[in-house]
């Protein structure tokens, strides 16, 4: 992975704001991250009816 610097912008943004938002930064592994979630909440009791996590 290669080193990346912040702008001065998402600094003051974060420090304002408390957050960042990197778009697209899990595209590569959002598959793999909504399946053991969803396999959590299955094993968890889901907590909508039986119905999956709507997003």
């Amino acid at each position: 992975m290669s080193a990346f610097h912040l702008t001065d912008q998402q600094v003051s943004f974060f420090h304002t704001f408390g957050y960042l938002s990197f778009s697209g930064l899990m595209t590569d592994c959002i598959d793999e991250i909504e399946s053991a979630f969803e396999a959590l909440w299955k094993k968890n009791g889901g907590g909508h009816n039986g119905q999956p996590h709507d997003g």
